[in-house]
């Protein structure tokens, strides 16, 4: 699966790395492993290292998985996104302003800023699957 993931319940935070191309196939695969790997349906904190991928979601494909089935994230109080192409930054920004009043949602180009807003210590292998 090009989106791999681990849900630390001592600092409730579910850490999640893509690599590759991601399709909307993807996302679904994603919510289905998560589900069945017993991740919480409510956390509190996400982190998304979208560094270096290509996102092959078109802006409807986006605002059908808002409407279709369970959340693409399960609701947390922050979502960090690491990005550093404007595609995948324009595209986390439109998903952003679907959110709940009460879900923030951040774009980082760096993994320290990401995590001193999300208020996490980071360890050295958060990101290492």
């Amino acid at each position: 699966m090009p989106i791999r993931f681990r849900y630390d319940t001592e600092r409730d935070v579910l850490l999640q790395v893509a690599e590759g191309s991601i399709a909307l196939s993807d996302v679904d695969d994603l919510r289905a492993a998560r589900h069945e790997a017993g991740v919480p349906s409510t956390i509190g904190h996400c982190l998304i290292d979208f560094r270096g991928i290509e996102l092959e979601v078109a802006p409807r494909d986006l605002r059908a998985l808002g409407e279709d089935g369970p959340p693409i994230q399960p609701p947390a109080r922050r979502t960090a996104v690491l990005a550093d192409e404007a595609r995948v930054t324009a595209m986390t920004l439109m998903w952003k302003g679907m959110q709940s009043p009460d879900h923030a949602v951040e774009v980082f180009s760096t993994l320290g800023a990401a995590y001193r807003w999300l208020g996490v210590e980071p360890r050295d292998d958060d990101l290492a699957f």
